[in-house]
């Protein structure tokens, strides 16, 4: 009997081998929707989870796909808009995914990203390091969403760099609880008028959902979670 839990107990990791990871944002006004794409010639079995900006799990479903099919979900009808309902979304799957994340703000799409990558670690590492630039002129905004997709707390540095000049503007460092999610706003910290790189550093995998605003309305989003390097101090 303990040689069948056990055998069970494998199994049941090995069906959810990869996770998928972005941001997404049923707040108040603000929709999110996903077209998944089984990409295998085998049927995927899925599980997509969603947790509010605190980390706490909002909504769960297990999905299958078979190969090359679409599953297609509007956010919105799994969670109930409120102002903490956005943050991180993942998708556990024991086959290749497409996923397709569908922004909408005002009754109007505002933008769309591809998720192609699942989250990779390296065993090697003590620190993963990411990059995203920023723009902070009078009409072109930024914010990144910073997004813990792990069962234990990220520790986190960010570095702003002015781009004009490569000098470090401004340190950050603190703690994300397990699926939290917070926010910079590059409007507090650089110069009207500049642009530049956000560098981060966690000593676990991140996701970082870069926000590119037009005066008062989105027009980008960025879901990232290739790191560009990892240090073994």
């Amino acid at each position: 009997m303990k040689k069948l839990m056990l055998f069970f107990l494998v199994l049941s990791v090995a069906v959810f081998a990869s996770d998928y990871a972005f941001y997404y944002d049923c707040s108040p006004d603000r929709e999110t929707a996903i077209m998944v794409t089984n990409l295998s010639d085998e049927n995927a079995s899925l599980r997509l989870l969603l947790f509010d900006s605190y980390g706490k799990r909002l909504f769960q479903q297990i999905q299958t796909l078979a190969p090359y099919q679409t599953w297609f979900l509007d956010l919105t009808s799994a969670v109930t808009p409120s102002t903490t309902s956005w943050g991180l979304a993942m998708l556990q799957s024991d086959q290749l995914l497409y996923v397709l994340a569908l922004y909408t703000g005002d009754e109007k799409l505002t933008s769309i990203d591809h998720v192609i990558e699942p989250i990779t670690i390296s065993s090697d590492a003590k620190y993963y390091w990411y990059a995203v630039n920023y723009v902070n002129f009078d009409t072109w905004t930024t914010w990144v969403a910073i997004m813990n997709p792990n069962k234990v707390q990220a520790n986190v540095e960010i570095y702003v760099y002015d781009g004009k000049r490569g000098e470090e503007v401004d340190v950050l460092s603190g703690t994300l609880e397990p699926y939290a999610v917070d926010y910079v706003d590059l409007t507090d910290i650089a110069e009207v008028g500049n642009f530049g790189v956000v560098d981060v550093r966690s000593n676990v995998p991140l996701v970082l959902a870069v926000e590119y605003w037009r005066e008062d309305e989105l027009a980008e989003v960025d879901n990232v979670v290739d790191w560009y390097a990892t240090t073994g101090w």
